[in-house]
Protein backbone atom coordinates (compact mmCIF):
# COMPACT_ATOMS: atom_id res chain seq x y z
CA UNK A 1 0.00 0.00 0.00
CA UNK A 2 1.66 3.44 -0.98
CA UNK A 3 1.55 5.90 2.18
CA UNK A 4 1.12 9.87 1.84
CA UNK A 5 4.57 11.21 3.47
CA UNK A 6 2.68 13.39 5.94
CA UNK A 7 0.26 10.92 6.89
CA UNK A 8 2.97 9.02 7.90
CA UNK A 9 4.60 11.07 9.90
CA UNK A 10 1.61 12.50 11.55
CA UNK A 11 0.96 8.87 12.34
CA UNK A 12 4.44 8.76 13.83
CA UNK A 13 3.39 11.72 16.15
CA UNK A 14 0.33 10.22 17.04
CA UNK A 15 2.21 7.25 18.14
CA UNK A 16 4.08 9.39 20.52
CA UNK A 17 0.60 10.16 21.58
CA UNK A 18 -0.51 7.15 22.34
CA UNK A 19 2.50 6.21 24.46
CA UNK A 20 2.67 9.17 26.37
CA UNK A 21 -1.58 8.98 27.14
CA UNK A 22 -1.82 5.75 28.21
CA UNK A 23 -2.90 6.60 31.52
CA UNK A 24 -5.92 7.70 29.93
CA UNK A 25 -6.57 5.07 27.32
CA UNK A 26 -4.73 1.85 28.50
CA UNK A 27 -7.19 -0.12 25.77
CA UNK A 28 -6.18 1.86 22.93
CA UNK A 29 -2.98 3.30 23.82
CA UNK A 30 -0.05 0.88 23.47
CA UNK A 31 3.72 1.04 22.60
CA UNK A 32 3.70 2.01 18.47
CA UNK A 33 5.31 -0.85 16.25
CA UNK A 34 7.88 0.13 13.68
CA UNK A 35 8.67 -1.67 10.88
CA UNK A 36 11.96 -2.34 9.79
CA UNK A 37 11.96 1.46 7.83
CA UNK A 38 11.58 3.19 11.44
CA UNK A 39 7.82 3.82 10.14
CA UNK A 40 4.53 2.35 12.01
CA UNK A 41 3.18 -0.92 11.35
CA UNK A 42 -0.01 -0.24 9.94
CA UNK A 43 -1.74 -2.56 12.93
CA UNK A 44 0.49 0.94 15.14
CA UNK A 45 -1.15 3.01 12.94
CA UNK A 46 -4.57 2.55 12.78
CA UNK A 47 -4.58 1.85 16.81
CA UNK A 48 -3.01 5.46 16.77
CA UNK A 49 -5.78 6.94 14.74
CA UNK A 50 -8.43 5.52 17.11
CA UNK A 51 -6.39 7.03 20.33
CA UNK A 52 -7.00 9.95 18.15
CA UNK A 53 -10.63 9.74 17.22
CA UNK A 54 -11.56 8.61 20.68
CA UNK A 55 -9.92 11.41 22.08
CA UNK A 56 -11.36 14.22 19.81
CA UNK A 57 -14.69 12.60 19.84
CA UNK A 58 -14.66 12.90 16.42
CA UNK A 59 -16.19 10.34 13.44
CA UNK A 60 -13.77 10.00 10.18
CA UNK A 61 -15.30 7.46 8.01
CA UNK A 62 -12.48 6.42 5.99
CA UNK A 63 -10.33 5.10 8.74
CA UNK A 64 -13.59 3.51 10.11
CA UNK A 65 -13.62 1.82 6.44
CA UNK A 66 -10.64 1.07 6.34
CA UNK A 67 -10.15 -0.45 9.80
CA UNK A 68 -13.39 -2.49 9.68
CA UNK A 69 -12.39 -4.16 6.37
CA UNK A 70 -8.75 -4.74 7.08
CA UNK A 71 -7.40 -4.97 10.00
CA UNK A 72 -9.78 -7.37 12.35
CA UNK A 73 -7.50 -7.54 15.45
CA UNK A 74 -8.42 -4.11 15.94
CA UNK A 75 -11.96 -4.43 15.95
CA UNK A 76 -12.66 -4.86 19.33
CA UNK A 77 -10.89 -1.44 19.89
CA UNK A 78 -12.66 0.29 16.89
CA UNK A 79 -16.29 -0.54 18.36
CA UNK A 80 -15.55 0.88 21.68
CA UNK A 81 -13.81 3.77 20.14
CA UNK A 82 -16.91 4.14 17.87
CA UNK A 83 -19.15 4.05 21.40
CA UNK A 84 -16.98 6.95 22.77
CA UNK A 85 -17.47 9.20 19.68
CA UNK A 86 -20.87 8.88 19.98
CA UNK A 87 -21.38 9.74 16.42
CA UNK A 88 -24.70 8.77 14.81
CA UNK A 89 -22.83 7.94 11.04
CA UNK A 90 -21.08 5.43 13.65
CA UNK A 91 -24.46 3.19 13.66
CA UNK A 92 -23.95 0.72 10.10
CA UNK A 93 -20.25 0.11 11.11
CA UNK A 94 -21.51 -0.87 14.62
CA UNK A 95 -24.02 -3.19 13.10
CA UNK A 96 -21.56 -4.68 10.81
CA UNK A 97 -19.80 -5.57 13.79
CA UNK A 98 -22.49 -6.81 15.78
CA UNK A 99 -22.13 -9.69 13.11
CA UNK A 100 -18.59 -10.05 13.71
CA UNK A 101 -17.22 -13.96 14.13
CA UNK A 102 -15.39 -12.49 17.59
CA UNK A 103 -17.70 -13.02 20.62
CA UNK A 104 -15.57 -9.63 21.84
CA UNK A 105 -16.20 -7.51 19.26
CA UNK A 106 -19.87 -8.42 19.30
CA UNK A 107 -20.06 -7.37 22.78
CA UNK A 108 -18.33 -4.00 22.21
CA UNK A 109 -20.54 -3.74 19.45
CA UNK A 110 -23.60 -4.24 21.55
CA UNK A 111 -22.35 -2.01 24.58
CA UNK A 112 -21.62 0.97 22.11
CA UNK A 113 -25.16 0.66 19.73
CA UNK A 114 -26.62 1.74 23.33
CA UNK A 115 -24.43 4.31 24.21
CA UNK A 116 -25.81 5.55 20.46
CA UNK A 117 -29.33 6.09 22.22
CA UNK A 118 -32.39 6.14 20.36
CA UNK A 119 -32.71 7.37 16.30
CA UNK A 120 -32.51 3.80 14.72
CA UNK A 121 -34.46 0.76 14.03
CA UNK A 122 -33.77 -1.88 16.74
CA UNK A 123 -33.56 -4.72 14.81
CA UNK A 124 -30.21 -5.74 14.84
CA UNK A 125 -29.95 -5.65 18.32
CA UNK A 126 -33.03 -7.19 18.28
CA UNK A 127 -31.57 -10.25 16.40
CA UNK A 128 -28.53 -9.94 18.71
CA UNK A 129 -30.70 -10.82 21.81
CA UNK A 130 -30.56 -14.79 20.58
CA UNK A 131 -26.74 -14.65 19.90
CA UNK A 132 -25.13 -17.65 20.88
CA UNK A 133 -23.03 -15.89 23.65
CA UNK A 134 -25.13 -15.21 26.53
CA UNK A 135 -22.63 -11.98 27.39
CA UNK A 136 -23.79 -10.38 23.83
CA UNK A 137 -27.46 -11.24 24.53
CA UNK A 138 -27.26 -9.37 27.83
CA UNK A 139 -25.60 -6.33 26.70
CA UNK A 140 -28.66 -6.06 23.59
CA UNK A 141 -31.09 -6.00 26.49
CA UNK A 142 -29.03 -3.20 28.12
CA UNK A 143 -28.47 -1.26 24.55
CA UNK A 144 -32.14 -1.87 23.55
CA UNK A 145 -33.23 -0.58 27.16
CA UNK A 146 -31.30 2.99 26.50
CA UNK A 147 -33.15 3.24 22.73
CA UNK A 148 -36.06 3.22 24.54
CA UNK A 149 -37.54 -0.21 23.00
CA UNK A 150 -40.37 -1.54 24.87
CA UNK A 151 -39.66 -3.95 27.36
CA UNK A 152 -42.16 -6.46 25.77
CA UNK A 153 -41.01 -6.27 22.53
CA UNK A 154 -37.55 -7.40 24.10
CA UNK A 155 -39.80 -10.11 26.06
CA UNK A 156 -40.66 -11.89 22.85
CA UNK A 157 -37.31 -12.26 21.37
CA UNK A 158 -35.84 -13.57 23.96
CA UNK A 159 -38.18 -16.18 23.55
CA UNK A 160 -36.24 -17.88 20.60
CA UNK A 161 -33.34 -18.45 23.37
CA UNK A 162 -32.54 -21.34 24.80
CA UNK A 163 -34.34 -22.43 27.94
CA UNK A 164 -32.79 -21.24 31.07
CA UNK A 165 -31.15 -18.86 29.61
CA UNK A 166 -33.64 -15.64 29.05
CA UNK A 167 -33.47 -14.74 32.75
CA UNK A 168 -29.88 -14.19 32.76
CA UNK A 169 -29.92 -12.13 29.74
CA UNK A 170 -32.87 -10.06 30.93
CA UNK A 171 -32.14 -9.27 34.37
CA UNK A 172 -28.80 -7.86 34.79
CA UNK A 173 -30.17 -4.74 32.55
CA UNK A 174 -34.21 -4.82 33.49
CA UNK A 175 -33.83 -2.00 35.77
CA UNK A 176 -33.10 0.28 32.58
CA UNK A 177 -36.61 0.07 31.29
CA UNK A 178 -39.75 2.30 31.92
CA UNK A 179 -41.02 1.37 36.15
CA UNK A 180 -44.52 1.00 34.51
CA UNK A 181 -43.19 -2.18 32.60
CA UNK A 182 -40.40 -3.43 35.22
CA UNK A 183 -43.05 -4.34 37.67
CA UNK A 184 -44.54 -7.11 36.63
CA UNK A 185 -41.75 -9.04 35.12
CA UNK A 186 -39.38 -8.27 38.12
CA UNK A 187 -42.36 -9.81 40.20
CA UNK A 188 -42.10 -12.87 37.67
CA UNK A 189 -38.27 -13.13 38.34
CA UNK A 190 -38.36 -13.18 41.72
CA UNK A 191 -40.94 -16.42 41.85
CA UNK A 192 -39.87 -17.94 38.45
CA UNK A 193 -36.09 -17.05 37.53
CA UNK A 194 -32.78 -18.19 38.95
CA UNK A 195 -32.26 -17.90 42.51
CA UNK A 196 -28.73 -16.21 42.12
CA UNK A 197 -30.40 -13.41 39.94
CA UNK A 198 -33.16 -12.40 42.22
CA UNK A 199 -31.74 -9.47 43.63
CA UNK A 200 -31.30 -8.04 40.10
CA UNK A 201 -34.50 -8.28 40.30
CA UNK A 202 -35.44 -6.77 43.79
CA UNK A 203 -33.34 -4.24 42.40
CA UNK A 204 -35.02 -3.59 39.17
CA UNK A 205 -38.44 -3.77 41.44
CA UNK A 206 -37.39 -1.57 43.95
CA UNK A 207 -35.44 1.34 42.66
CA UNK A 208 -38.07 2.93 41.44
CA UNK A 209 -40.76 0.75 43.26
CA UNK A 210 -43.97 1.57 41.75
CA UNK A 211 -47.10 2.52 44.30
CA UNK A 212 -48.33 -1.30 42.54
CA UNK A 213 -46.12 -3.34 43.85
CA UNK A 214 -45.48 -1.88 47.33
CA UNK A 215 -47.22 -5.35 48.97
CA UNK A 216 -44.55 -7.35 47.25
CA UNK A 217 -41.63 -5.10 48.51
CA UNK A 218 -42.56 -4.89 51.74
CA UNK A 219 -42.46 -8.53 51.76
CA UNK A 220 -39.41 -8.58 50.62
CA UNK A 221 -38.73 -6.96 54.06
CA UNK A 222 -38.02 -10.58 55.69
CA UNK A 223 -36.59 -12.31 52.96
CA UNK A 224 -33.38 -14.36 54.06
CA UNK A 225 -30.86 -12.54 51.46
CA UNK A 226 -29.59 -9.33 52.82
CA UNK A 227 -29.42 -7.65 49.26
CA UNK A 228 -33.15 -8.28 48.90
CA UNK A 229 -33.77 -6.61 52.22
CA UNK A 230 -32.20 -3.81 51.63
CA UNK A 231 -33.59 -3.30 48.29
CA UNK A 232 -37.02 -3.54 49.80
CA UNK A 233 -35.93 -0.78 52.42
CA UNK A 234 -34.38 1.37 49.73
CA UNK A 235 -37.84 0.83 47.70
CA UNK A 236 -39.82 2.23 50.73
CA UNK A 237 -37.94 4.98 51.28
CA UNK A 238 -39.01 5.92 47.25
CA UNK A 239 -42.63 5.06 47.51
CA UNK A 240 -43.24 3.91 50.95
CA UNK A 241 -46.10 5.94 53.35
CA UNK A 242 -45.44 6.79 57.50
CA UNK A 243 -46.61 3.56 58.29
CA UNK A 244 -43.57 2.32 57.01
CA UNK A 245 -41.45 3.58 59.48
CA UNK A 246 -42.03 0.72 61.64
CA UNK A 247 -41.38 -2.05 59.16
CA UNK A 248 -38.05 -0.29 59.18
CA UNK A 249 -37.36 0.17 62.79
CA UNK A 250 -36.98 -3.65 62.62
CA UNK A 251 -34.43 -3.69 60.32
CA UNK A 252 -32.10 -1.49 62.26
CA UNK A 253 -30.89 -4.90 63.77
CA UNK A 254 -30.46 -6.66 60.99
CA UNK A 255 -27.51 -8.90 61.01
CA UNK A 256 -26.14 -7.40 57.74
CA UNK A 257 -24.90 -3.79 57.57
CA UNK A 258 -27.21 -3.27 54.05
CA UNK A 259 -30.02 -3.79 55.52
CA UNK A 260 -29.44 -1.12 58.47
CA UNK A 261 -28.27 1.60 56.21
CA UNK A 262 -30.66 1.50 53.09
CA UNK A 263 -32.98 1.23 56.22
CA UNK A 264 -31.85 4.62 58.11
CA UNK A 265 -31.37 6.30 54.46
CA UNK A 266 -35.18 5.07 53.90
CA UNK A 267 -36.38 6.75 56.83
CA UNK A 268 -34.79 10.01 55.66
CA UNK A 269 -36.42 10.06 52.95
CA UNK A 270 -39.36 9.70 54.21
CA UNK A 271 -39.49 12.07 56.91
CA UNK A 272 -37.64 15.05 55.04
CA UNK A 273 -40.25 14.31 51.83
CA UNK A 274 -43.23 15.25 54.35
CA UNK A 275 -44.57 11.59 54.10
CA UNK A 276 -44.22 10.86 57.90
CA UNK A 277 -43.03 12.65 61.09
CA UNK A 278 -39.61 11.40 62.78
CA UNK A 279 -40.78 8.77 65.54
CA UNK A 280 -39.29 9.15 68.89
CA UNK A 281 -38.40 5.69 69.19
CA UNK A 282 -35.90 5.70 66.81
CA UNK A 283 -33.83 8.03 68.65
CA UNK A 284 -31.92 5.71 71.11
CA UNK A 285 -30.98 3.47 67.94
CA UNK A 286 -30.26 6.08 66.01
CA UNK A 287 -27.93 7.12 69.39
CA UNK A 288 -26.16 3.69 69.48
CA UNK A 289 -25.77 3.17 65.20
CA UNK A 290 -23.76 6.65 65.63
CA UNK A 291 -21.21 4.72 67.61
CA UNK A 292 -21.15 1.83 65.30
CA UNK A 293 -17.88 0.17 64.43
CA UNK A 294 -18.85 -0.08 60.69
CA UNK A 295 -18.12 3.07 58.89
CA UNK A 296 -20.95 3.12 56.66
CA UNK A 297 -23.80 2.15 59.43
CA UNK A 298 -22.10 5.00 61.32
CA UNK A 299 -21.84 6.70 58.53
CA UNK A 300 -25.48 6.61 57.45
CA UNK A 301 -26.72 7.02 61.12
CA UNK A 302 -25.45 10.19 61.14
CA UNK A 303 -26.84 11.35 57.84
CA UNK A 304 -30.65 10.37 58.99
CA UNK A 305 -30.12 12.08 62.31
CA UNK A 306 -30.34 15.38 60.09
CA UNK A 307 -34.01 14.19 60.19
CA UNK A 308 -34.21 14.35 64.58
CA UNK A 309 -33.12 17.60 65.04
CA UNK A 310 -33.33 19.07 66.92
CA UNK A 311 -33.19 16.53 69.05
CA UNK A 312 -30.44 17.62 72.00
CA UNK A 313 -28.57 13.80 72.07
CA UNK A 314 -28.30 14.03 68.99
CA UNK A 315 -27.30 17.13 68.39
CA UNK A 316 -24.52 17.10 70.76
CA UNK A 317 -23.16 13.68 69.12
CA UNK A 318 -23.28 15.34 65.55
CA UNK A 319 -21.45 18.48 66.85
CA UNK A 320 -18.79 16.23 68.24
CA UNK A 321 -18.14 14.44 65.34
CA UNK A 322 -18.53 17.40 63.93
CA UNK A 323 -14.92 18.86 65.61
CA UNK A 324 -13.37 15.16 66.26
CA UNK A 325 -14.57 12.93 63.85
CA UNK A 326 -12.54 12.01 60.54
CA UNK A 327 -12.65 14.42 57.71
CA UNK A 328 -15.52 12.14 56.26
CA UNK A 329 -17.34 12.25 59.17
CA UNK A 330 -16.68 15.61 59.97
CA UNK A 331 -18.44 16.42 56.51
CA UNK A 332 -21.53 14.48 57.10
CA UNK A 333 -22.13 15.87 60.71
CA UNK A 334 -21.88 19.46 59.50
CA UNK A 335 -24.29 18.40 56.35
CA UNK A 336 -26.42 16.75 58.85
CA UNK A 337 -26.49 19.92 61.34
CA UNK A 338 -26.88 22.19 58.72
CA UNK A 339 -30.25 20.37 57.07
CA UNK A 340 -31.50 19.87 60.74
CA UNK A 341 -30.70 23.43 61.27
CA UNK A 342 -29.01 23.46 64.33
CA UNK A 343 -28.26 26.69 65.74
CA UNK A 344 -24.47 26.07 66.21
CA UNK A 345 -23.98 24.98 62.62
CA UNK A 346 -23.21 28.62 61.52
CA UNK A 347 -20.45 28.21 64.15
CA UNK A 348 -19.71 24.92 62.99
CA UNK A 349 -19.43 26.20 59.33
CA UNK A 350 -16.88 29.05 60.13
CA UNK A 351 -14.10 26.31 61.94
CA UNK A 352 -14.58 24.45 58.75
CA UNK A 353 -13.84 27.41 56.55
CA UNK A 354 -10.76 27.53 58.01
CA UNK A 355 -9.80 24.16 58.08
CA UNK A 356 -6.47 23.21 56.52
CA UNK A 357 -7.66 20.46 54.48
CA UNK A 358 -9.06 22.32 51.05
CA UNK A 359 -11.76 19.68 50.63
CA UNK A 360 -13.67 20.20 54.19
CA UNK A 361 -13.55 23.83 53.23
CA UNK A 362 -15.27 23.26 50.39
CA UNK A 363 -18.02 21.69 52.05
CA UNK A 364 -18.01 24.40 54.38
CA UNK A 365 -18.68 26.41 51.64
CA UNK A 366 -21.20 24.20 50.52
CA UNK A 367 -23.27 23.81 54.08
CA UNK A 368 -23.33 27.94 54.29
CA UNK A 369 -25.04 28.08 50.80
CA UNK A 370 -27.51 25.85 52.44
CA UNK A 371 -27.51 27.43 55.85
CA UNK A 372 -28.70 30.72 53.86
CA UNK A 373 -31.22 29.10 51.68
CA UNK A 374 -32.73 27.99 54.45
CA UNK A 375 -33.23 31.41 55.98
CA UNK A 376 -30.80 30.39 59.26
Amino acid sequence: MRRCPILVLSLAALGVLAAGCAGTAPDVARAPETSRGGLLSEEAEGRAFLLMLSDRRFYEPFTVRRLLTTLPELRPELARALGRIGHPAARPALEALLEDAQPEVRREAAFALGLLGAGAEPAPLLAALSDPDPEVGALAVEALARMGVALARVEAELEAVPVGEPWPRLLPALFRFQPAEIGPVALRALTEGPPELRSRAAFALCRRAPQASLTTVRTLLADADPWLRGWAARGLGVAGDRSDLERLAALLDDASPGPVIQSLYAARNLISSGRAAPPADWLPRLERLMGDEQVGVRIAAMEAAGAWLRNPTLSEALRHYARQGSRWEREVALRALTSGRDPVAADLIAEAARSSEPVLRARAAEAAGDLGARGV
